[in-house]
């Protein structure tokens, strides 16, 4: 789970297996430390508006997601992105659901 800003709040056991991190290194890390270089700019555009109330390309029920790991290879897991509003549609932050299918599901669209 990562707050408005973009900083990681919460690290289970399981997004240390997945993503290489321990939760100390990745609490009060920001989301860059899982975002694959290539994919930032497109990252921080639809989160920020996703924050802002506005709708994005993850408002979906899952997809294949590109991410980063601690020792530096990109892969891809399915997953969902699930943005948190208040009552007034502003973003609270964004808690991401990952399954440990490393290469994604052939079922769902890549982001």
């Amino acid at each position: 789970m990562a707050d408005r800003s973009g900083t990681i709040c919460v690290w289970s056991a399981g997004a240390e297996r997945l993503f290489g991190y321990d939760a100390e290194t990745a609490i009060g890390a920001r989301l860059d430390m899982i975002v694959p270089h290539e994919y930032r700019e497109r990252h921080w555009a639809g989160f920020n508006a996703a924050m802002s109330g506005g709708q994005t390309t993850l408002d979906q029920p899952a997809a294949n997601l590109s991410v980063l790991r601690s020792d530096g290879t990109v892969v891809r897991y399915p997953g969902r992105l699930i943005y948190l509003r208040d009552a007034g549609g502003r973003g609270l932050g964004v808690i991401g659901i990952f399954t440990a299918q490393e290469g994604g599901d052939s079922s769902l669209p890549d982001m």
